[in-house]
């Protein structure tokens, strides 16, 4: 809370104020549950006082120290103020609640009060699993944000864990590891957020994609739970509103539905993504482009480690796009996506890719086997290659191919759904079952994954559900031919997704068996859902369990280990 390097007599030195909101219980599934804070029912104060104020036209709660705390306070010597910062206990409780994992939302300003010395900064912010005397906090130093020194600035949001690890202590012996800058203005509403999973903590301020301040050694521990607390220190005028706790239980192993928490783990790799480059962009008409930047924040935003970034060059082998120079624009865009997934060694992987039906299908294979950052594996497109599974001579081409990619140990992501009545390429039961016969049989000793599930993202017209459930009994069925089969999930069920249709993934994914369920999002452009707001969609439309919905999250195929 702080200036820089010295601590001064009186109101230089800090101390902690709380006000506790206990939301609710966290008994109640995980739900999320509101607070208003537009008067101080439900508030048992210590040390603070509280009313119903209005800021900018919003209505919330003031918080000030109190005059018996100020009296107290002011009684100290500053080595007694200093010691006292983080080790005395000022909170209210609300009986019954507790929280260890999960989202805090709502608004914040502060301001320095009246009077105040001049190291007061306007110290306002949110206390979590507070017991016993102990929390940890994130808090903004308000007047820090737009300061003319930079080092002030620096210090702008803050985290502590009292009473063990106040700041001074942070600074000192991890200087700028738990403090940053961020644009702040005194008594302006500042709407913050923060994650909390296990060890693991975000702050998210002005509702930005990307958290102000990341923390991955909570000091409470990964199994802390208690209150929830409006935090202010001495020589601050606070007020808060709109608050939202929705918990986490991150414990819960029976049958409690995922979709009923209010947030969860991510998925630890995304084993579905595209990057789009100008070129592509351009033939497909598209103003957007996908970078490896990009796609790094997306997953930063959705708390995904890794990707499996899939080659689009077969498009350029699609018959809307060839033009005389096919070849070299095949190799190019698999070049471009090596060349930006090698900016991100350690998160991306990437899959080569190429129209298996073209007479230079072998060739490409072989170069991308040479390419440290395109040997990890094949992506095929059955549908954009204009496949036809009841063509002898394509499934002849398609087994040269598989042969190849198994030669070169290089593993397969396949689209083999096909088509539909409306492309006039039918998909069903027949064409998953010559897959399984003819084509599968000449890649046997690499991983494969089936996009999709098998089918086409949402799309699950009578025909694919067929070829689907095709997959899914020989899957289950122990048929040796799919032993090395793993399936993702891209795109098959959507915020869209009808309960019937959800149901039908559901029932594939447990057919399948939840150990070969590969979470994926595909890329988002166009309205398509990112990685976040995907895995959100499968966690509110999917029956599945707490412990399936784990599995699926930790599922990491061999060829991203």
């Amino acid at each position: 809370m702080r200036w820089m390097g010295v601590h001064r007599p009186a109101f230089a030195a800090r101390f902690t104020l709380v006000a506790v909101a206990l939301i609710a219980p966290e008994t109640g599934a995980g739900q999320a549950r509101h607070f208003s804070l537009e008067s101080a029912a439900g508030l048992r104060l210590h040390n603070v006082s509280a009313e119903p104020a209005v800021l900018q036209g919003k209505n919330g709660l003031r918080v000030t120290m109190s005059e018996e705390r100020v009296r107290r306070f002011q009684e100290m010597t500053s080595e007694q103020q200093l010691n006292a910062q983080a080790r005395v206990g000022q909170y209210a409780v609300v009986e019954g609640v507790e929280f260890g994992n999960g989202v805090i939302e709502l608004e914040i300003a502060g301001a320095p009060a009246p009077g105040a010395g001049g190291g007061s900064r306007g110290f306002a912010g949110i206390a979590f699993r507070l017991q016993n005397g102990g929390y940890d906090a994130f808090y903004l130093r308000a007047t820090n944000g737009r300061a003319d020194d930079q080092e002030r600035r620096n210090h702008a949001v803050q985290y502590v864990s009292h009473p063990d690890w106040p700041w001074f202590r942070l600074r000192k012996e991890t200087p700028s590891k738990y403090e940053t800058y961020v644009d702040l203005v005194p008594d302006a509403w500042t709407k913050i957020k923060i994650e909390v999973r296990g060890e693991h903590a975000r702050l998210y301020v002005h509702g930005q994609e990307q958290p102000t301040l990341i923390v991955n050694d909570l000091k409470t521990g990964d199994q802390a739970k208690g209150g929830v607390a409006l935090w202010i220190d001495q020589g601050t005028v606070a007020y808060f509103r709109d608050l939202t706790v929705a918990p986490l239980a991150m414990a819960a192993r029976d049958g409690t539905r995922r979709s009923d928490l209010a947030t969860s783990e991510a998925p630890k790799v995304d084993h579905h993504q595209h990057l789009l480059s100008p070129a592509l962009a351009k033939a497909w008409s598209s103003s957007e482009t996908v970078t490896a930047d990009r796609l790094i924040a997306q997953l930063d935003a959705a708390g995904i480690r890794r990707a499996l970034v899939l080659s689009l060059a077969y498009a350029h082998g699609s018959p809307e796009l060839r033009g005389k120079d096919e070849y070299a624009q095949v190799k190019r865009e698999n070049d471009w996506t090596s060349e930006q997934v090698a900016r991100y060694p350690g998160r991306l992987r990437a899959f080569c890719s190429v129209n298996p039906l073209r007479e230079y299908a072998l060739a490409e294979i072989d170069c991308c086997a040479k390419d440290p950052n395109l040997s990890h594996g094949l992506k095929l497109h059955f549908a954009n290659s204009k496949v036809d599974l009841r063509n002898a001579d394509h499934v002849a081409q398609l087994r040269q191919v598989f042969r190849a990619a198994n030669a070169h140990r290089m593993p397969i992501v396949v689209h083999v759904w096909t088509g539909d009545q409306v492309v006039g390429r039918p998909f069903g039961r027949a064409e998953a079952q010559t897959f399984l016969n003819e084509i599968l049989p000449a890649a046997p000793d690499i991983p494969m994954q089936i996009a999709h599930l098998g089918g086409s993202g949402p799309r699950l017209d009578p025909g694919t559900k067929e070829a689907m459930i095709q997959l899914a009994e020989a899957v289950a069925a122990a048929d040796s031919r799919t032993r090395n089969l793993y399936f993702d999930v891209t795109t098959n069920v959507t915020a869209q997704s009808s309960a019937e249709d959800a149901a039908f993934v559901t029932a594939r994914i447990r057919q399948i068996g939840l150990q070969r369920i590969l979470y994926g999002s595909d890329m988002a452009i166009k309205g398509n859902a990112t990685a976040k707001d995907s895995w959100k969609a499968y966690r509110a439309k999917l029956a599945l369990t707490e412990a399936e919905f784990a599995t699926i999250e930790n599922n990491v195929a061999p060829y991203m280990r």
